[in-house]
């Protein structure tokens, strides 16, 4: 049995039955439907606050972890979907310099840009602070719920391509410093940023029962090192440390009835199920052809998305490249998904990705193609003038496997024991980053354990 947060069902007086029609806007007794009662829920007694769990770990730099505990337990209700950021300052050890420019990594190269700007300052815009944070995990009771490794790739995948322009330029960039960089003239300069957690268990159409759960919410940060963060001008940023942080979260408080009633129900027999999604990500070295097999076991495999990164190089900006793909095929267990010709155009590579997003034909969130056109002499101008800056800038491929976009299925996916993905590309030197977009459900029983079934 599962319960719906913050919601109860009206009781059910059987009198003028709006259920199967007959008809436009007529019940099957032909009873109108503006004249029967309405079925809207209606929300429980409730109470809304936004509370603050501080950091166990003290400040960390480069490569250090943070821990988070937030309480569960009776009187703890529930913590709200979507509501959930990390607040935290960030301070680059850099030595002062008139000229010094400080930004964060995921954002651009100077491919695609007019010659007279490609070795200017950062003011190009570059990505989030997002990009300090290397892998996010969270955990009850020794239950590990969701795991994103590669935190800020699958981050810059979102939002570069699941969000609008307006989002990226405007209120991402004032809440996590997106797009901008910072004149850090003095030495050690720092922001304080807000970076929305992504994580699929806090951000599910149901909000997290914490008054349900035997053990804390433990939410384990893992940072990135410098040369994949920080994109600098002048004096080297030579390491970055993270303090005052914080996890914030709205906390939406039941009576303690209430509360009563869904742990009998619990007790009796009945578990919480609770239907999420998750990411299992990998990266490889780039070579082709690759072919790389992944054994997961999993009962709804939705998607496999990819995008390549060149090596890095310390202080500079790079771009999520496709690096010159002429072919990618997935198999699931041995079954050929994507049975067409090569995948090798930018449109279709284009269109399938959205496809495994579900958003292929979206008008609401579009995919950012950041810079201006170039100028004639640039060698790139062909590409970005046909198709912008994606397939150099803001790359990522995908094939979708999702059975069903129905969100009252548990599992919409497709059951797989083994994932066989081939490429074909230019094989330049870097890393191939891979993640299996799949379902879960998050079980709690009477005794407030947690299981998951994947």
């Amino acid at each position: 049995m599962s319960y719906q947060s913050g919601f109860q069902n009206p009781k059910n007086y059987g009198s003028a039955p709006s259920g199967q029609m007959f008809g436009e806007g007529m019940s099957q007794a032909g009873v109108p439907e503006s004249l029967v009662s309405s079925l809207d829920s209606k929300m429980i007694p409730s109470f809304t606050t936004i509370k603050q769990v501080n950091t166990q770990s003290g400040d960390q730099t480069s490569g250090g972890q943070m821990l988070f505990q937030i309480p569960t337990g009776t009187g703890q209700g529930y913590l709200k979907s979507g509501s959930a950021y990390l607040k935290c300052t960030i301070t680059f050890t850099q030595a002062a310099a008139a000229a010094n420019m400080v930004a964060f990594k995921g954002g651009l190269t100077a491919t695609g840009a007019p010659l007279a700007v490609a070795v200017m300052a950062l003011n190009r815009g570059g990505g989030s602070a997002s990009a300090i944070i290397n892998r996010m995990n969270v955990s009850c009771g020794g239950t590990l719920i969701n795991s994103i490794q590669n935190y800020n790739i699958l981050h810059d995948v979102i939002l570069n391509h699941c969000t609008s322009s307006a989002y990226r330029s405007n209120d991402s960039s004032i809440m996590e410093f997106t797009g901008k960089s910072y004149n850090s003239q003095g030495a050690n300069g720092s922001v304080t940023v807000c970076i929305p957690i992504m994580i699929p268990c806090m951000n599910d159409e149901q909000s997290l029962p914490l008054f349900l759960l035997q053990s804390p919410v433990v939410v384990e940060v893992l940072f990135n090192t410098v040369i994949n963060s920080i994109a600098y001008l002048t004096s080297a940023v030579t390491e970055y440390t993270v303090s005052s942080a914080s996890i914030v979260y709205e906390n939406l408080t039941v009576s303690s009835d209430f509360e009563t009633a869904v742990k009998m129900k619990l007790q009796s027999g009945s578990t919480w199920s609770m239907s999420t999604d998750d990411f299992y990500n990998l990266s490889v070295a780039n070579i082709s052809p690759i072919n790389y097999n992944i054994g997961l076991n999993l009962a709804s495999v939705k998607g496999v998305l990819w995008t390549y990164l060149a090596t890095q190089a310390a202080g500079s900006y790079i771009g999520y490249s496709g690096d010159v793909q002429t072919d990618a095929k997935l198999y699931l267990d041995g079954r050929l998904v994507n049975q067409f010709g090569n995948l090798n155009s930018i449109p279709q590579q284009y269109i399938e990705f959205q496809r495994a997003i579900g958003s292929m034909y979206d008008y609401v969130t579009n995919s950012q193609n950041f810079g201006i056109l170039p100028e004639v002499g640039d060698v790139n101008v062909l590409a970005a003038r046909l198709y912008g800056t994606y397939p150099t800038e803001s790359y990522c491929g995908g094939i979708a496997t999702n059975r069903s976009s129905d969100s009252s299925f548990a599992f919409t996916g497709s059951p797989c024991q083994n994932i066989n993905f081939t490429r074909e590309s230019a094989g330049a030197a870097g890393t191939l980053y891979l993640m299996v977009l799949y379902s879960q459900m998050i079980i709690i029983d009477g005794s407030g354990s947690v299981s998951i079934i994947r």
